[in-house]
């Protein structure tokens, strides 16, 4: 990637003074050259400070023109110090018309940053928090972690989606996941269902435990407030994280959307070997739903003919579901159900610490 700062204009290389003393001595560069057993080329090249003066070089210069080791090692070190700085200098310059587009001030009301009011802090603050050297890096492709919506984010990028992903990253690397194995995910998801009987406080770290066993990182983060997800599943740093919001959600909203992202990675639209669709999103959803209450299973039911509460009550212990699952399967005819839905809170401290990236 070639980046539009640098100017190596601004510092002189040791070469300029290499010129002055070929010059004194009546030298043209070729004599110079063939004095140093080097090309012409690598003596241009040398001169214009597009190579390093190697302590080699410095060896054969001391017996060409003089001077000794430390005069040219100085030198050099000092033109390459200059360069730095210039190009660090054009860096923030360049770095500062991205800031607006990052919403640092969320970032920091949310925790994840201790904010700065110096434009030149916060360019430093927003690298470290991406972890990329300059913030014209996180535009790159590569950057770019692969979506369950099957696709890169959109390369005009969406900087609130990528600073929740960043902290979503922050936060799996500590959970311990393992590498991603689908088999083992897919014999789990029983485990997985069952573990809607349970309350948030009981099922979120179980969740989180099995998932992590089989190469999935589950994490909960507040919302933002330009990003409206509820869920989101994405493949970066060789492991499957699935991050929810943690507003809004019930005992169906949740486990609907859960199994919907699992699917997704059941099917490869996010791993470390995709598997393209244009109907990702309804072939997730299928599987989803059959993963949650398979089609054999709510034949049974049906054949059953009654759909009153105990009814659900009965069915859902015996598949060890929410029976507000069940209620949600049987559509708007089982409206007066409503009450079976349990709302969650999934924001608790102990499960949802803020992550810092290190400094």
């Amino acid at each position: 990637m070639a980046f539009p700062w640098g100017n190596k204009e601004l510092v002189s290389p040791p070469g300029k003074t290499i010129r002055d003393l070929i010059e004194d001595r009546g030298m043209t560069q070729k004599e110079f050259a063939t004095r140093m057993d080097l090309s012409e080329k690598h003596v241009s090249k040398l001169i214009s400070g597009e190579v390093l003066l190697t302590t080699d070089v410095i060896l054969r210069m001391i017996s060409v023109i003089g001077m000794d080791v430390l005069f040219w090692s100085n030198l050099e070190a000092l033109y390459r110090a200059g360069v730095v700085r210039e190009t660090l200098k054009d860096q923030v310059a360049f770095d500062e018309r991205i800031l607006s587009r990052i919403p640092l001030k969320e970032l920091s009301d949310l925790g994840w940053i201790d904010l700065d009011d110096r434009p030149e802090a916060q360019v430093e603050l927003a690298r470290q928090y991406f972890e990329v050297c300059t913030l014209q890096i996180i535009e790159s492709e590569s950057m770019s972690p692969y979506t369950s919506y099957g696709a890169y984010i959109d390369r005009e990028m969406d900087y609130t989606l990528l600073a929740w992903i960043q902290q979503a990253k922050f936060r799996a690397r500590s959970m311990g996941v393992r590498p991603l194995d689908h088999r083992k995910l897919e014999r789990n998801m029983m485990k997985v269902r069952s573990l809607s009987l349970l309350s948030p406080k009981e099922f979120l770290p179980k969740l989180q435990g099995l998932l992590a066993h089989c190469g999935v990182a589950f994490v909960v983060l507040p919302a933002m407030k330009e990003l409206h997800l509820e869920a989101f599943t994405f493949f970066a740093e060789g492991r499957a994280t699935i991050v929810f919001t943690a507003e809004g959600k019930n005992s169906e909203t949740f486990w609907i959307s859960l199994f919907r992202e699992l699917a997704h990675i059941l099917l490869r639209h996010v791993g470390p070997r995709i598997v393209s669709s244009k109907d990702a999103i309804s072939e997730a959803e299928s599987l989803g739903f059959e993963l949650l209450l398979p089609s054999d299973r709510w034949k049974t039911f049906l054949a059953r003919k009654r759909f009153d509460e105990k009814a659900i009550l009965t069915f859902a212990q015996e598949e060890k579901i929410h029976p507000s699952l069940v209620a949600n399967r049987l559509g708007d005819s089982k409206k007066e159900l409503a009450h079976l839905t349990v709302a969650y809170e999934l924001l608790r401290s102990d499960v949802n610490k803020p992550e810092h990236p290190a400094k």
